[in-house]
């Protein structure tokens, strides 16, 4: 009999493991939904989180990597100083898209079709938070 099609034991290593993997997973269907949504909605937000999106999930593939590398298991995800730093820069640059995003989404005569398309995309950028 053959084997799963899918393998999800990279969400069963550890937490923070799988929220790395997770950053990863989310990255292509936000910037297909963030990309519609700015282009239906002909404004720049809230498009524009796929900036902060791309560098968290490229934060992540450099863990994840630098992790099967060395073959640790946690300590290569968290814990120095820099990648606080670089948690807490990703972490405020996508809450300030987002805001951003929801308050630019709210005004003017936008379609409400891609409000609500726009609303899903930055429930992504939620998510890296």
């Amino acid at each position: 009999m053959p084997g799963p099609l899918l393998n999800f034991t990279i969400f069963t290593k550890s937490t923070t493991h799988a929220l790395r993997a997770l950053s990863l997973a989310t990255f292509l269907p936000a910037f297909i939904i963030l990309l519609i949504a700015g282009i239906g909605l002909r404004a720049a937000n809230p498009a524009i989180g796929i900036i902060p999106l791309f560098f968290s999930s490229a934060f992540s593939a450099l863990l994840l990597a630098n992790e099967k590398k060395c073959g640790c298991q946690v300590s290569g995800l968290t814990g120095t100083p820099v990648h606080l730093v670089f948690d807490l820069a990703l972490g405020l640059s996508l809450l300030m898209f987002t805001i951003l995003g929801w308050l630019s989404m709210g005004s003017g005569w936008a379609d409400r079709g891609f409000v609500v398309l726009g609303t899903y995309g930055t429930n992504f950028m939620v998510f890296n938070l």
